[in-house]
């Protein structure tokens, strides 16, 4: 997941700059899709940079929609070849969208190319900014509990908590930065997700587990979309990076778990599935084969990352896993399987999950920091 962090740092103050010299020497052509077109939801984009100012040699690619802050960079200097589920047909079917497109060479920035275009599909529900949203009243969890603590299932906002399948005393903080305040920030604010741990007598990875409840009452929902920006400082010392949609999919209360994790172990996405039974649920990572590979550790650190993942249920508690997208890359996929618990929480509610999982680091301690930014939920 190598990034040009210093052009792309250079790009994003750029981008909105009289720079783009009308006259300039640029190709950027787009295959798909195209000004004036109607295309169903995930829109894939396929666009290719060949030249700018004079000069082939591309030193970044990207696109940006309307008027939003947020890049997403190409799989390469010249190509972008992705799909989006940002271009999500709401609050009706027919939504029209800008797509922004963006390119650099060593000699300079080329004129933005801008793609007018509509989206079908079904009407989406979209909670933006999940990032900016407060932490919940007075939640200041022990470090160290004796058993996991599921005080915050019902709690508003941002919560956390020790994971109690990983080794215990984890401690963790959360909280919002508004720039400036020397945090990184893409739309002027962020929020920071701060571990620091020292594994148990009995060694094993410790986690930290940070929830928000973002919406009620939505059992009609089947289809989710976890869509964030992750900014990490110190990826050497993260084992895993999990994130999660907890679906309550009827009035008994029972939850559907859309878990999947970038897993250093493994050098792979993993997904999640119940392999015991709904009253004594067991929750198991699995590794597909073939894989997709992800390790946290090869993040680049100190920059943004782009993860985008898409997956849907069943009425009888099957979870599908459908597509993966990171740093402008897609994978589709079609991993599934029973993940139903019975749980009996709040029926329609829709619960987000951040985990941030560390080394083994000998008894000795550790510490991670990550950022979130433009943290968004689609759902149908």
């Amino acid at each position: 997941m190598q990034i040009r962090t210093l052009m792309r740092a250079a790009a994003l103050s750029a981008c909105f700059a009289a720079a783009f010299a009308l006259d300039a020497s640029a190709q950027i052509s787009v295959t798909s899709p195209t000004a004036g077109s109607t295309v169903s939801m995930p829109v894939w984009l396929r666009a290719h940079a060949s030249s700018c100012d004079g000069s082939t040699n591309m030193t970044a690619f990207g696109y940006s929609i309307n008027d939003s802050p947020f890049i997403t960079w190409g799989v390469t200097n010249y190509d972008i070849d992705t799909n989006d589920y940002r271009f999500a047909a709401q609050p009706s079917p027919g939504a029209q969208y800008t797509i922004r497109y963006k390119a650099w060479s060593d000699a300079g920035a080329c004129p933005e190319v801008d793609v007018v275009m509509n989206v079908s599909g079904p009407v989406t529900t979209t909670v933006s900014n999940i990032d900016d949203q407060p932490n919940a009243n007075g939640w200041n969890p022990a470090p160290c509990p004796s058993q996991n603590d599921t005080s915050g299932v019902g709690a508003s906002s941002w919560f956390w908590q020790w994971d109690n399948g990983t080794a215990q005393c984890t401690n963790g903080s959360t909280t919002t930065y508004t720039a400036p305040s020397g945090s990184p920030s893409l739309d002027g604010g962020s929020r920071l997700f701060y571990t620091e741990w020292q594994s148990s007598a009995s060694g094993g990875n410790p986690g930290e587990r940070f929830s928000n409840k973002y919406a009620t009452g939505a059992t009609a929902a089947t289809h989710f979309v976890y869509d964030t920006y992750i900014y990490a400082t110190d990826p050497q010392n993260i084992q895993n990076l999990e994130l999660d949609n907890n679906d309550v999919m009827d009035s008994s209360g029972d939850l559907v778990i859309l878990g999947l994790q970038c897993a250093h172990g493994a050098n792979s996405w993993q997904y999640t599935l119940n392999t015991g039974t709904l009253s004594q649920p067991h929750d198991s990572w699995v590794t597909p084969n073939p894989t997709v590979p992800c390790d946290p550790q090869t993040f680049t650190p100190n920059t943004w990352h782009h993860i985008q993942l898409a997956g849907h249920r069943d009425s009888s508690g099957n979870a599908y896993y459908d597509i993966i997208t990171v740093d402008g890359k897609t994978n589709s996929i079609s991993w599934s399987g029973f993940d139903e618990f019975g749980v009996h929480w709040g029926p329609g509610d829709l619960i987000l999950n951040y985990q941030v999982d560390g080394i083994y680091n000998g008894g000795q301690e550790a510490t991670s920091t990550t950022y979130l930014d433009g943290m968004t939920m689609i759902y149908w």
